[in-house]
């Protein structure tokens, strides 16, 4: 089982890829590759951040089109 820096730094990963709309989306997606997702995106500075990546490839995708 992947360990607690690994489950962040996959978090920030996915919310930046464009896939997925919401922290919710992402924590589905990590319980599906094995990760114990647990209190870990409970609090509102990671929300925050994985928020702001989330935006942010979505921006990003707009622009491209």
């Amino acid at each position: 089982m992947p360990g607690h820096s690994k489950i962040i730094e996959r978090a920030f990963t996915l919310a930046q890829s464009g896939q997925y709309k919401t922290v919710s989306d992402i924590c589905k997606q990590l319980k599906t590759e094995g990760y114990v997702v647990g209190n870990h995106f409970s609090g509102l500075a990671i929300r925050r951040q994985l928020k702001g990546f989330i935006k942010a490839a979505s921006l990003s995708e707009e622009n491209e089109h």
